[in-house]
């Protein structure tokens, strides 16, 4: 009896061992477990126009390609973008891709992921795409993530073009084109949520980021982003968040996501955070970030530049009149009047001193003209205009020259007309009738300014001579000067 208590006892002791052991290898076991898989799920979402991104519909899926036992993950998250709105020009599909990799550290408390894709958004009429890569860090309580994007190219410039003209000094005009265009933008995003509230269905982070935005004609631009992420059973997500930066200045935008796949189970609510996180979509921007931008581009021309001659002894209504005309037709801005230094029909000219004294009082008062200016009178003592066109050119180097004549200088043949691409020539009739034009070819035309009519030097110096103080066609102040310096005899 006594050996049957004791084969028990040892039987006991050995049960008991086994036991023990086979509980101590349960539990071995356990930990050695692969992590529960992760199921493949798809997500509709829907956000409202951000900072450089338009409103849009997104149907993404999240698409596991390999597991490791000890919980690393390779996957594919991919969608597909319906934008519409301002931004967008019109409404037009994307998509956004990124091909993932994600692990635990050692304790299954924290989970890491690297990423890089491709998006491509439409934009007018066109698709512009980026290069995007990103870094999570995500456990229980924290999370963060960086994500970059790299634009392809530098925008697509729109069909809207507007060009001002404006004055940029004597003879010079300003031409001011701009150009709208639209202008990819990439950069840096840094992220951070901390989980201010949790219960049985559902959780709160509070968010807080900063970026940096770049892309062509912008750099260093800095922005921060605040808000709010409402998590339920994993299954919707509602994003709050409100930016500012200095390109887009404050926006306020917010999202809402539909996650239709397996719901968790509860062996895996009892696991980690990181590691059901492994199963979850990117947190990133789908599309390209865009931003209108106006191109100004000035050129500071030469306008028109108008050449008018003659001994002016004395300058009359006649004159200015012509002048004046010869600036409507050609549009110029600046004028020359060069006082012959003499006259090969004129021998009793005034000497050249008084006749410019003359000239400046009859057509300084109208800005743009030049009066008198020696270089220019001395290039044109010969009467030929391509001295004087050389000298001014040196002046003016891409200006468009008009040189205006009487009809009489052109039937005398004084004047050197010679063809030239840059020089068109004004000959003013004062008979009302067309004369002959120059049969080599000039670029010339006739004009019939009303003032010319009946108005000559040579009536006017008649009439001083007589004694008239205010004679027809005479200009105040040319007629206060020949009086005053008692000239053709007028005292």
């Amino acid at each position: 009896m006594k050996s049957l208590v004791r084969r028990g006892r040892l039987f006991g002791c050995i049960a008991s061992s086994l036991i023990g052991c086979l509980l101590n290898f349960a539990e071995l076991i356990a930990e050695a477990a692969p992590q529960p898989r992760v199921q493949p799920n798809f997500d509709l979402q829907i956000e409202s126009e951000g900072s450089g991104t338009p409103s849009a519909f997104s149907a993404g899926l999240f698409l596991p390609i390999s597991e490791g036992k000890g919980g690393q993950l390779f996957f594919l998250d991919s969608a597909v973008n319906l934008s519409f709105g301002s931004d967008a020009g019109g409404t037009a599909l994307g998509a956004s891709t990124r091909i993932g990799y994600r692990w635990l550290n050692a304790q299954e408390d924290w989970l890491f992921g690297i990423n890089a894709g491709v998006d491509s958004t439409p934009a007018w009429g066109t698709q512009l795409q980026q290069t995007g890569f990103g870094f999570e860090l995500l456990g229980s309580s924290f999370e963060w993530r960086a994500n970059g994007t790299i634009p392809w190219g530098k925008g697509m410039v729109l069909g809207n073009t507007y060009t001002s003209v404006t004055p940029a000094g004597f003879n010079r005009i300003a031409v001011e084109t701009t150009t709208d265009q639209l202008i990819a933008v990439g950069g840096i995003d840094l992220e951070g949520r901390a989980l201010v509230a949790r219960w049985p269905q559902g959780k709160i982070h509070l968010i807080g980021a900063y970026y940096n935005l770049s892309g062509e004609q912008i750099s260093g631009k800095s922005g921060f982003r605040a808000g709010l992420a409402v998590d339920l059973r994993s299954q919707v997500a509602i994003t709050a968040t409100v930016s500012h930066d200095a390109i887009f200045g404050t926006q306020a935008k917010a999202s809402l996501r539909l996650v239709m796949g397996s719901k968790p189970s509860a062996a895996q609510s009892m696991t980690s955070q990181a590691i059901i996180s492994r199963g979850a979509v990117i947190e990133r921007e789908h599309n390209v970030r865009t931003v209108f931008v106006q191109n100004a581009s000035t050129l500071i021309t030469e306008a028109g530049c108008t050449i008018f001659s003659g001994s002016f002894d004395p300058p009359h209504e006649g004159h200015l009149d012509l002048l004046r005309s010869a600036l409507n037709v050609t549009d110029s801005d600046c004028g020359y009047v060069v006082v012959n230094l003499d006259s090969l029909f004129k021998p009793e000219l005034l000497p050249y001193e008084t006749r410019v004294a003359m000239a400046k009082l009859a057509f300084d008062r109208d800005e743009g003209y030049r009066v008198g200016e020696p270089t220019i009178d001395q290039a044109f003592k010969t009467f030929e205009w391509a001295p004087v066109l050389e000298a001014l050119r040196k002046r003016h180097p891409h200006a468009k020259f008009t040189i205006v004549m009487g009809d009489d200088v052109l039937e005398r043949g004084v004047a050197d007309l010679r063809p030239d691409a840059d020089v068109f020539y004004l000959v003013a009739s004062r008979k009302d009738i067309s004369v002959p034009l120059p049969e080599y070819p000039i670029k010339a035309q006739m004009i019939f300014p009303s003032g010319i009519q009946g108005c000559s030097s040579t009536s006017l110096r008649n009439a001083f001579r007589a004694g008239e103080l205010s004679p027809r066609c005479g200009l105040p102040l040319v007629n206060t000067f020949v009086i005053q310096n008692g000239l053709y005899g007028s005292n």
